[in-house]
């Protein structure tokens, strides 16, 4: 459970606010004290509330019993909250809410899904990102009459990315990645129209003008779903055909971007492709793709990374000869690198699995009890889907493992323990 404190600058005294059982925390407040809390009950799911600490008052708004996708802020009008919500359809979009079963939706209807948002302190404006097949893209509309507001004309980049408004709302920051520099910072004056750049980005050890830029290709599933993959070619490849690793995100329900990457070009630089698929369960795709593994559903989509290595051998042959092939990830990637390595042996040359989950039944009963709570909603219930949490834990088939592993854990890792890493270490 999370407690809300307030702390008094002038007296330098704290009081607690709120404290009720839960993972609450405070999403936005009025100038009058009253304060927007949200609830996680779920990897994303949430309810929000509203605290008046005069009265003492606590009133349920949304999202109570739902187990729904909200995010929300404090609109423009007294008695209306910007909520941005896949609830109504298939995509995340921003709505105003102004009471149970009054909402008008925000922006224009796309088949992409609203990322992120805010409002400036005064509330005149409402900027938010359009999330366009893992190129964001940023959008603005009035918080009063809901009408467009103009930007800029910005650089062309992978992704742009809102900051900070100052508080009386007329700069607002702009982060702006090429993927081809450090992200470079802008400044939008609401009141000219005018776009400043506010830093270059300095890189005078690497030229990284000669990164590669992360190309958006798709491989197909069993079932003939097109899966999104981002690439990253090298100029001259460590062997003939080209070595590559494929890369999966952590989350699951993360999602892999386009842009600048120290990280994957390290892998370039050494002569590797470097494969970055964002397979179902990913976000940024829609609800139905972002739900496709919840649970016991995970069976059915699970052959993703058994694909993604078909596709890798068969795309990136040379001469009659496949590719050496290797699996990376971190987390739920881990995990992912460790089914690799075991349901799917001897579809990837090499394994590199960072604090990976290695049987989801010991992971749900020994990570952090919050975690616990929220993870469940992800994976499935220990008690109520057992044989399909024996069936998608990668301890289940350490028998067939057949190629390098390479095991990285941390020892006081709360989230994934280290026992997840030391049992399977141990049984191979």
């Amino acid at each position: 459970s999370y407690v809300v404190y307030r702390w008094d600058i002038q007296k330098g005294g704290r009081e607690v606010v709120f404290d009720q059982e839960g993972l609450w925390h405070v999403a936005d407040l009025r100038p009058d004290g009253r304060l927007l809390l949200r609830k996680e009950t779920g990897q994303r799911a949430a309810e929000y509330s509203e605290w008046n600490p005069a009265k003492k008052e606590l009133t349920p708004l949304f999202g109570q019993d739902e187990k729904a996708d909200y995010e929300a802020l404090y609109g423009a009008k007294e008695g209306e909250i910007v909520i941005l919500t896949n609830k109504p359809g298939e995509y995340r979009r921003l709505y105003a809410w102004t009471g149970p079963g009054q909402h008008t939706a925000l922006g224009e209807d796309v088949k992409f899904d609203v990322s992120s948002f805010d409002l400036d302190d005064k509330r005149t404006r409402i900027v938010y990102s359009v999330n366009e097949g893992g190129y964001h893209r940023p959008h603005a509309i009035d918080a009063r009459t809901y009408r467009p507001v103009a930007l800029p004309k910005l650089p062309e980049a992978d992704q742009v990315s809102f900051g900070p408004t100052t508080p009386d709302g007329r700069f607002t920051t702009l982060g702006v990645d090429d993927g081809r520099h450090p992200m470079q910072g802008y400044v939008v004056d609401w009141t000219t129209g005018k776009l400043a750049s506010w830093h270059v980005p300095s890189t005078p050890e690497v030229d990284t003008t000669t990164f590669a830029r992360a190309q958006l290709e798709t491989y197909k599933a069993k079932d003939g779903t097109s899966i999104p993959v981002f690439v990253r070619r090298p100029a001259k490849c460590s062997s003939d055909p080209c070595a590559v690793i494929v890369a999966f995100h952590g989350g699951p329900e993360l999602q892999t971007l386009p842009g600048f990457n120290v990280g994957a070009q390290m892998f370039v630089d050494a002569g590797f492709v470097f494969a970055e698929p964002n397979v179902r369960g990913s976000d940024g795709y829609g609800k139905t793709w972002a739900h496709a593994d919840d649970g016991p559903k995970r069976l059915t989509i699970i052959t993703d990374i058994d694909d993604a290595a078909k596709w890798a051998k068969s795309t990136f042959a040379s001469n009659g000869k496949e590719p050496k092939l290797g699996v990376y990830g971190g987390s739920y990637g881990g995990y992912a690198v460790l089914m690799a390595m075991t349901m799917f042996a001897g579809d990837y040359d090499a394994g590199v699995d960072i604090v990976g989950i290695s049987d989801l039944r010991t992971f749900l009963r020994n990570t952090a009890p919050y975690r616990r709570i929220l993870r469940i909603s992800e994976y499935g219930d220990p008690v109520e889907d057992a044989d399909a949490l024996a069936k998608l834990s990668p301890m289940t088939y350490i028998d067939r493992v057949k190629s390098p592993l390479l095991v990285i854990q941390g020892a006081s890792d709360p989230r994934v323990p280290a026992g997840e890493s030391i049992q399977i270490h141990d049984a191979l």
